[in-house]
């Protein structure tokens, strides 16, 4: 740690600010130009080779070069004594994990994102992929604005090889992308799936992927469905959907693409995700080429294995959620897993042997051939002894599938299974405690703290409130395991309608069913137009509820005609009252003063 005081060049070190996944971040004074600065100064292990100092220092300076409003400025590189360090912009309004914690709104969800996709178009017209897109990489100005802090330095830390266990190295394994976890080659739209993480988070408070081990997080990035919204959140789904495809081909396929897509949602237009596919090619070959696959496993599995290991290695550092309980155990059983999967899909190419082909319903099951691991499924197992082995799948949302298999010589052994729901628990802690609970839209008795027992594996919606506070998350339940659930119970969930605390999203159930009754502004206490407007006094950025009284407005002034036509003035100029008071501006003064003399005339 660097002492108060202490001269790095013309900059003097004030105090540390904060600890980042590769350096330490100081508060410093450039008494030259009398501004505050921030100062990241490289840990020691990494300063040890000057030929990565070197290229890290080319890939900082590279990035002084982009001045953007979205992106943080870095203005020098430099060294004193064994202090390496680099000097960049002080934003002292935190980053967007704070605010994320604190609860955003749609909004100013949409407002960041748009500027992070601002930065990164620039970026990546200027050559650069950041790589390790995260909150804690999104700071905020004096003004509010977000910018995009580490441009290059995750490629520079890449390069470097280095990692220690206590550092955390490039790629957060939160917001990775499916090539990166992989150890695929990266490029803008990798970016732009670390970014729909981002998203998710703000709009839902949480990461869609989550897991103590790192591992388990990249391969749920890997082959896991993409999470669905809350309801509420539902016309934002097909968008989620564009920017975190599995397939960088199926995503965005740039930053100016996604910033168009923000746009239309801007104006109120949905995003739909079959129209955006339409203008897609897509070249997906018929024919599996069984001699290639054993060429493919052997060309790709260096890279995959070594970045995997890299994974690992996250696994179990000393980094807060990936800390285990036992270090030795966690590295070797990971290790088996990394070695067999990427050496075990051949076997003695001398003796008789077989292929096994194994595809699941749903995918993503690993393969354990006599007790072996093996791969996961789609699985393509080249040179397979002949005989009867014993097959194992196991897929953390579904119950184990064993199966015995017979492979013959020289012939392929197609195998198709569709696992079969398991069962888990989950242990609902909630700040306060005593919510209630709803575990797909149904409520249970008993309140939080509480063990919700034997439910199917898979997706489950839960929604937990207390008055004004709620929560509403998608959890997945794994077979045999009882997950714990900590959450923090935040206001903008429920509203306040007519004398009781109601979910937002039951309030517009509830509403539709008093317009098919024709109550839409009457009687007080129980018409659609006070339950849009007590949405709207929980929420303002609620733009739903804001069509929905819209929508009113039309319907009355539709009833007026209906009034007008049948020269009943009193029915005409009460719908015409709630017309006027929903459609505001949009009201024709003149268009209803000629219903009133229809309405008159006999």
């Amino acid at each position: 740690m660097i002492k108060t005081d202490t001269q790095l060049g013309k900059f003097k070190v004030k105090h540390l600010i904060g600890k980042g996944g590769m350096a330490d971040i100081y508060l410093a004074e450039d008494t030259l130009l009398g501004r505050e600065v921030a100062i990241k100064v490289l840990p020691p292990e990494m300063a040890q080779n000057q030929d990565w100092i070197a290229r890290f220092n080319q890939e900082v300076l590279a990035t002084a070069n982009l001045f953007h409003p979205n992106i943080v400025t870095v203005y020098d590189v430099g060294q004193e004594k064994d202090i390496h360090f680099y000097v960049m912009e002080y934003l002292p309004n935190g980053d967007l994990k704070q605010r994320i914690e604190q609860g955003l709104s749609i909004h100013l969800s949409l407002q960041y994102l748009k500027q992070i996709a601002e930065a990164l178009r620039y970026a990546h017209k200027k050559g650069f992929i950041h790589r390790d897109i995260k909150p804690e990489n999104i700071l905020f100005d004096e003004d509010g604005h977000a910018k995009l802090t580490d441009l290059g330095i995750a490629k520079a830390i890449k390069d470097s090889q280095i990692i220690t266990n206590s550092r955390q190295s490039i790629g957060s394994p939160r917001y990775i992308s499916p090539e990166q976890a992989q150890g695929g080659a990266v490029d803008e739209r990798s970016d732009i799936y670390s970014l729909g993480i981002v998203f998710y988070e703000m709009l839902t408070g949480s990461v869609p992927y989550d897991d103590d081990d790192a591992l388990t997080i990249a391969l749920c990035h890997i082959n896991q469905s993409i999470p669905e919204l809350p309801t509420m959140l539902g016309q934002y789904q097909d968008f989620i959907y564009a920017m975190l495809a599995k397939s960088k081909e199926d995503r965005f396929s740039s930053a100016e693409q996604l910033l168009d897509a923000i746009e239309q949602l801007e104006q109120g237009r949905e995003f739909i995700l079959d129209e955006f596919y339409q203008a897609r090619v897509k070249n997906q070959p018929d024919v599996l080429n069984f001699e290639s696959i054993s060429e493919s496993f052997d060309n790709s599995s260096t890279s995959r294995t070594k970045w995997l290991i890299i994974l690992l290695l996250i696994s179990v550092s000393g980094i807060g959620f990936w800390q285990k309980e036992t270090v030795t155990d966690t590295v070797s059983n990971s290790y088996t897993y990394i070695t067999t999967f990427f050496t075990s899909n051949t076997a003695d190419t001398n003796s008789p042997s077989g292929v096994l082909q194994i595809e699941t319903k749903p995918s993503g099951a690993l393969v354990y051939l006599n007790g072996k691991m093996m791969g996961e499924t789609p699985y393509f197992g080249q040179s397979v002894p002949t005989g009867v082995h014993k097959l194992r799948l196991v897929h953390p949302l579904f119950a184990d599938y064993n199966v015995d298999v017979e492979i013959n010589s020289n012939q392929v052994s197609s195998q198709q299974y569709e696992l079969i729901k398991g069962i888990g628990n989950l242990n609902i802690n909630s700040q306060p405690s005593g919510a209630t609970i709803e575990v797909n839209g149904k409520k249970i008795k008993q309140k939080t703290p509480y063990i919700v027992k034997e439910l199917m594996s898979g997706s489950h919606q839960l929604f937990l409130s207390k008055n004004h506070l709620a929560a509403e998350l998608t959890i997945d339940v794994y077979h045999g395991k009882e997950r714990p659930i900590n959450i923090t119970l935040k206001p903008g969930l429920m509203a306040f309608y007519p004398n009781n605390w109601i979910s937002i999203k039951q309030l517009y159930s509830n509403a539709e069913s008093l317009i098919k009754l024709n109550q839409l502004s009457s009687p007080t206490g129980n018409n659609a137009e006070e339950a849009y407007l007590a949405i709207l006094k929980a929420d303002p950025e609620q733009q739903k509820a804001k069509k929905k009284l819209v929508e009113l407005g039309n319907k009355h002034w539709q009833l007026a005609q209906r009034a007008a036509n049948k020269r009943n003035l009193r029915a005409t100029k009460q719908h015409l009252e709630h017309s006027k008071r929903l459609l505001n501006k949009d009201y024709s003064e003149s268009a209803a003063r000629s219903l009133l003399l229809k309405a008159r005339s006999q």
